[in-house]
């Protein structure tokens, strides 16, 4: 099948772009032939096919080519998309920002559902779409398929007013990287890696961090960062700041690494001996899953088990009550690999069922 996935520039992409790359992986293993596309109000966007572009602090594009549904250019997006057997928009489309809205031309971006021919799906991974992307309900119409990137989403996308085929798939993830990945060696620290946004309660966690006895390797980026360093919180908590260059507490054991790619964040991950997600509204993370797929113990907050959406097996994580965070990580940073053995093991069994190449079959099949 050949496939075009076009994805729209947006702030905070986070697990999103994880999803998208690690679906475009497995559709390759697959067999399929799949191309990435950025579309974009602009005639120009900084991307390329055959690497990621980093832009700023907090992301870098995916490799990727551009398209544009700027009036001189919209004729040859969709004449470009209509050579495709399948069009997955990764996201579901741009956000109303007043940047967006500058353009006379904003709203034009329906046209690439709307006029483009190919079988369409749309990942949802919002859940408040009439918050976010109000317009989104214009194009409708033209879905062949919605997926929902996880349980948490599903009472959006059942308020969106579409009759075409709702399927929950679960994260795809690259069991055959994995592979690699697990034969790190392990070391006794703990690592951090979701984005800094309200949502994950980075400031209940940071001052918390002069208890934990062993280094914190604290990861991603956000607008909770940047409150977060110009209220000095870091520089009570943090050794080094590695996306500052900045020495910021001596006494300190814990570094901050700002955005990574994807695979240096696996990378690093892999070779802590702990991971863990402060979240715990029933939203799951990749940092929840990513951990188990790595041989890395995954502490889940024990709220989350709370929330009926939540698929993670208690079996398959370490639980722990985030105002006792630290306490949580010197307990395990003292359990051997003998006693941990038996939550890897579970974690590894129940993460088969994210194997990439699986899930772009059930997203694919019967279109």
């Amino acid at each position: 099948m050949n496939i075009a996935a076009v994805t729209w520039p947006i702030n905070d992409v986070g697990g999103i772009n994880s999803w998208s790359e690690n679906f475009i992986s497995g559709a390759r293993k697959v067999g399929h032939r799949i191309q990435t596309f950025y579309c974009t109000a602009s005639k120009k966007f900084k991307c390329d096919p055959n690497k990621k572009i980093r832009r700023g602090q907090e992301y870098s594009t995916l490799p990727a080519k551009h398209i544009s549904y700027h009036p001189d250019m919209l004729k040859d997006a969709i004449e470009t998309l209509n050579q495709f057997d399948v069009i997955i928009f990764l996201h579901t489309s741009p956000h109303p920002t007043k940047a967006q809205k500058s353009y006379p031309w904003y709203k034009d971006w329906m046209a690439i559902y709307n006029q483009s021919k190919p079988i369409k799906l749309v990942v949802f991974h919002d859940a408040w779409w009439e918050r976010n992307n109000t317009w989104f309900f214009e194009v409708a119409d033209s879905l062949n398929r919605i997926i929902i990137a996880q349980q948490f989403f599903k009472p959006s996308v059942d308020r969106y007013p579409s009759d075409c085929e709702k399927l929950i798939v679960p994260f795809p993830m690259d069991l055959e990287q994995a592979e690699h990945f697990r034969q790190n060696k392990k070391e006794n620290t703990c690592y951090l890696g979701t984005q800094w946004l309200g949502i994950k309660y980075h400031e209940k966690f940071l001052p918390q961090l002069p208890k934990v006895e062993i280094p914190v390797k604290l990861y991603g980026c956000g607008i909770k960062y940047f409150y977060l360093r110009r209220d000095g919180e870091l520089d009570k908590v943090i050794h080094y700041d590695h996306m500052q260059e900045r020495l910021l507490n001596s006494d300190s054991i814990h570094d901050y690494f700002g955005f990574v790619d994807y695979e240096i964040a696996l990378e690093a991950m892999s070779k802590c001996k702990m991971s863990i997600d402060l979240s715990y509204k029933g939203q799951i993370n990749m940092t929840h899953w990513e951990p188990m797929l790595l041989g890395v113990i995954s502490l889940v907050e024990e709220r989350a088990f709370n929330d009926e959406r939540c698929l993670i097996p208690e079996d398959c994580c370490f639980t722990y009550d985030l105002p006792c965070a630290a306490s949580a990580i010197n307990a395990v940073s003292k359990m051997s690999e003998l006693e941990l053995a038996p939550i890897n093991e579970q974690a590894w069994k129940f993460v088969q069922r994210f194997d990439s190449k699986k899930v772009v079959t059930s997203i694919l099949e019967n279109l």
